[in-house]
């Protein structure tokens, strides 16, 4: 089996040989370390992006409460109450900010294709905040919800372009599906209960047509709300503790439930329509101080984390850098000596074939090449001594 290898290695001179063993001793090296490098390199990269996903997200969410506090205070308006107006001038400038931070961070991260999804976005953000843009209720609420829907799809897109939907770590995971999928359909129905019930708690007299789509969206925070509680459930048992905030979240999301059925019940009084907005109103705050906290959370988290990637990135590269540089030089150092004593036991060799047995096989070390001088400067003298005694 060996011996076509044989006849090839007898063929080939040493300084040959030596460089290809160098070689192949040093490019797998190379290869595998580079191939580890830039997975370890990738794995870090996609943890940048989910931070940045992240704050993005979280700005889209500061977003999606802003308009949600403009379409209530503007159908407040719509209603004739003048004393709203405002506070719906204070509510445009919080929304001017958080668009802008939105866009700030939808410009810095071009790699997330934000862009274009998000410019259309922001022009018809652009149309709520001109003066008496919408006059007709219905047309108003239809453009809010809208644009709310608008920015639950970026998120989601986010999401996806970011990694996030894609994260491997099982806490990390529940917290992104928090942030990204479960919490704007559950502020936007505690929104949409406030909305829709407030103007018909203030005229009194619901039918029971009026108030099905209030009873609807109603049923909807319920439903959420324990969607959210199993989340925090699984989130649980992964060790993390459920956020503080949450209680309070909970508690007035279903406050607003039992406003809604209660005012919703056949000759409930007119009247108490402000009442109802602020229940809404409480909530959706109380949602977005939850919404913080687990974004913080999360960002918190996916910042350890590429950390450790980093970190683990500069160990491998300062070990793999003087690994290579060992074997590099150990490499030289066996092929330089080898062949340095090789060339002494050569000329040696040359020389006794001249006739000159007096040159001395000067082969240092304690390997088999060192051991062959040794055996062949003994031999020489043999054959001295033979040819003085002839």
């Amino acid at each position: 089996m060996l011996k076509p290898g044989l006849i090839l290695m007898e063929r080939l001179s040493m300084r040959f040989k030596l460089a290809v063993i160098g070689l192949l001793l040093i490019i797998p090296s190379i290869v595998l370390g580079t191939l580890f490098f830039r997975s370890l390199y990738a794995d870090y990269q996609l943890t940048r992006n989910e931070i940045a996903g992240a704050h993005i997200a979280d700005s889209i969410i500061d977003v999606v409460i802003e308009v949600q506090l403009h379409r209530g205070l503007t159908a407040t308006i719509l209603r004739g109450d003048r004393n709203a107006v405002s506070s719906r001038e204070e509510i445009r400038k919080k929304l001017r900010i958080a668009v802008e931070e939105l866009s700030t961070g939808v410009a810095a991260h071009p790699h997330l294709d934000l862009g274009d999804r998000w410019a259309v976005l922001r022009e018809k953000i652009d149309v709520l905040l001109k003066p008496d843009a919408l006059k007709d209720p219905t047309q108003s609420m239809q453009a809010h919800t809208a644009i709310v829907t608008g920015l639950r799809q970026l998120a989601t897109y986010t999401g996806e372009t970011s990694g996030l939907l894609l994260d491997p770590e099982s806490t990390t995971f529940f917290l992104m599906d928090l942030v990204i999928e479960r919490l704007i359909p559950w502020m936007e129905a505690i929104g949409l209960t406030r909305d829709l019930g407030a103007p018909l708690v203030e005229g009194g007299d619901i039918t029971a047509v009026q108030a099905g789509p209030v009873l609807a969206t109603a049923d909807d925070i319920e439903v959420r709300t324990a969607m959210m509680e199993e989340k925090l459930g699984s989130l649980k048992r992964t060790g993390e503790p459920t956020p503080d905030t949450w209680a309070a979240a909970a508690s007035s999301a279903r406050q607003v439930i039992k406003v809604a059925h209660r005012a919703m019940e056949p000759g409930a009084a007119a009247g108490g329509g402000r009442e109802f907005a602020a229940t809404g109103t409480r909530a959706i705050e109380n949602a977005e101080a939850f919404q913080h906290s687990v974004t913080h959370r999360l960002t918190e988290l996916l910042e350890q984390r590429g950390t450790a990637k980093l970190n683990a990135l500069i160990a491998l590269g300062t070990v793999s850098l003087l690994a290579l540089l060992i074997t590099l030089y150990l490499v030289a150092s066996f092929v330089a000596s080898t062949m340095r004593r090789m060339d002494t036991l050569l000329k040696v060799m040359q020389a006794g074939s001249q006739g000159n047995l007096g040159e001395r096989v000067d082969v240092a070390g304690a390997d088999e090449l060192a051991a062959i001088g040794r055996e062949f400067e003994k031999m020489l003298m043999v054959l001295s001594s033979l040819v003085a005694d002839v």
